[in-house]
Order: structure tokens, then sequence, then C-alpha cells
């Protein structure tokens, strides 16, 4: 979440925790904090944050969606046939599992299960690279 709102990437949120706003804006303080130090210039305007009453609400425009629930297929099952069901044809749906395969996942998902991709974070997201490559040329 940090990432894209500090990119200037409108987020939203739906989480049945009453204190997610609460957590949410505590890392948000620590990710300015730290991009603030790390990013000469500035940052870009920060993104919007909207906080959804459901998933149908906070799925409907996007563009990517992270499930990030607990490693529970049936809860996973659960959330993800909801995201297929409201969001977007073209939206990318990312998987925060560590440990279930997608296509167990994929089952749930009826009319789009092909855009499924495995999106599992590293801590703290905001500073740490989604992917590491070596510089090819120098070999």
């Amino acid at each position: 979440v940090a990432r894209l709102l500090l990119n200037g990437i409108d987020v939203s949120i739906f989480d049945p925790d009453p204190e997610a706003s609460r957590k949410v804006s505590e890392v948000m303080k620590g990710a300015r904090r730290a991009y603030k130090q790390m990013v000469p210039g500035g940052l870009p305007k920060e993104g919007k944050l909207t906080f959804a009453k459901t998933i149908a609400e906070a799925v409907a425009d996007a563009d990517f969606i992270q499930e990030s629930v607990p490693e529970r297929l049936d809860l996973k099952h659960r959330v993800l046939a909801e995201i297929d069901a409201h969001a977007p044809a073209n939206a990318i749906v990312g998987s925060s599992t560590s440990g279930i395969k997608p296509t167990d996942m994929q089952v749930a998902m009826k009319k789009h299960p092909e855009r499924l991709v495995v999106g599992h974070p590293f801590n703290p997201v905001y500073l740490l690279p989604l992917v590491a490559a070596d510089d090819l040329d120098q070999r």
C-alpha cells in the first residue's frame, strides 16, 4: 500500500479489521519518513487512499488487486471468488500466499482464473525491491 501511494497511485482497501485505518496510518508515517531519505528531490504527489465497505467496492475499478488474507485455502477461495466476480476482466490479481499453489487457489475463480499471480511481499515493502537482478552485461 505504502509503495503504491507514495508513487502517486490511488489505492482502495477492504479490510474487515476495525483497526485497519489506524494500522495503515502508522505504516504510512514510517514509509513517508523512509522515502524522504531515499528519494532526493522529493516525492511525487501521494495517491489517494480509500477504505471500501466491501470487496466488490474495493475492486470495482482496479487494474491490480492484491489479496493478502491469512494462509487458509477456504478463506482465499471465498475472497478470490468475490474478487473474480466483481473486478474488471483485465485486472491482475496478486496473492500473498507463501505456501499455497496458485492452481489450488484458481479453482475459486470461475470467470478469469488466468489472471492470478503470486505476489508475496517482502517487509518492509516500501523499502525492498520487488525484483532483484544481476547486471548481466558484465559477464
